[in-house]
């Protein structure tokens, strides 16, 4: 059984093994490394965590299969741009990627950036990674719009996509 749930403030140690187990996976797919992330101190984790259970500026979505972690998503809001919500972090594990969890997820953050009254989100993809950007583009999103350059490493760079909520 698949379920797609908001994180709660308990659920630190499922993010972090998530998030970390993302960024084995697929470090090309993300901007943070996992030297960077594992590095964070537990309580940085249990706060991170506890913000994005609020889901007032920012939430989390974790994915399970068969009630093991598998997945998850991140919405956030620039204060600067307030019906402008950003989808990051996105990441299902290899084995259960094409079973529609992808979409499910995007769903997710997709909902919550509507109900704080978002009218566009915004897909960051990292790197090259034709596999998300088809993806985004099957479920909607617009072809790239833009390529950000890192002023602290070039080579990293990301793809921003575009959703209309509205």
């Amino acid at each position: 059984m698949i379920e797609i749930r908001q994180i709660t403030p308990e659920d630190w140690q499922v993010v972090k093994s998530v998030r970390l187990a993302a960024l084995s996976e697929a470090p090309y797919a993300f901007l943070e490394t996992l030297a960077a992330v594992s590095a964070r101190s537990d309580s940085a984790w249990r706060e991170q965590t506890r913000a994005n259970a609020q889901g007032q500026t920012s939430t989390c979505a974790l994915a399970f299969l068969n009630n093991n972690p598998i997945g998850m998503a991140v919405g956030l809001f620039d204060p600067h741009r307030p019906k402008t919500a950003k989808l990051a972090a996105m990441w299902v594990a290899p084995e259960a990627r094409g079973s529609g969890i992808a979409d499910r997820l995007v769903d997710f953050i997709g909902r919550w950036a509507q109900a704080k009254s978002a009218a566009v989100l915004h897909a960051h993809v990292a790197g090259q990674n034709p596999r998300a950007i088809a993806f985004y583009r099957k479920y909607g999103f617009r072809p790239p719009q833009q390529e950000i350059v890192r002023t602290d490493d070039e080579s990293k760079c990301e793809t921003v996509m575009e959703l209309s909520l509205t």
